[in-house]
């Protein structure tokens, strides 16, 4: 997201996208014990938001790239998050495993820099 529509996004504003609305309600959620984690996929446009709105409430998070427009967030409770990331872990053991012992396979694999993490 430009620094501009960064700085003048606006909580309450009616011009807040909805993709940011739905992100928002999540945290709430969240924060009242609606949630104990939320898994979101987001613009890239908006990750600058949503990564600094995180950060300030010290809410912990993953991200993940999709593919050159979109990132997943995955936030809430520590405890969860640790699941994630051992589930992602060994996905990602299975994938170079698979890879290296089936021949003239496509295969894509995931660098551990594909997360950023928040702890």
């Amino acid at each position: 997201m430009n620094e501009q529509v960064y700085n003048t996004l606006s909580v309450n504003g009616s011009g807040v996208p909805g993709e940011i609305r739905i992100f928002l309600n999540h945290i709430y959620e969240f924060k009242k014990g609606i949630r104990n984690m939320v898994l979101y996929t987001i613009n890239k446009k908006y990750e600058g938001f949503a990564i600094s709105r995180l950060e300030k409430q010290n809410i912990c998070f993953l991200k993940q790239e999709v593919n050159a427009h979109k990132i997943n967030l995955f936030f809430g409770k520590k405890e969860c998050l640790d699941a994630v990331k051992k589930t992602l872990f060994w996905e990602q053991c299975w994938d170079m495993i698979f890879a290296d012992n089936v021949k003239d396979t496509v295969h894509e694999n995931r660098d551990n820099k594909d997360f950023g993490y928040f702890f």
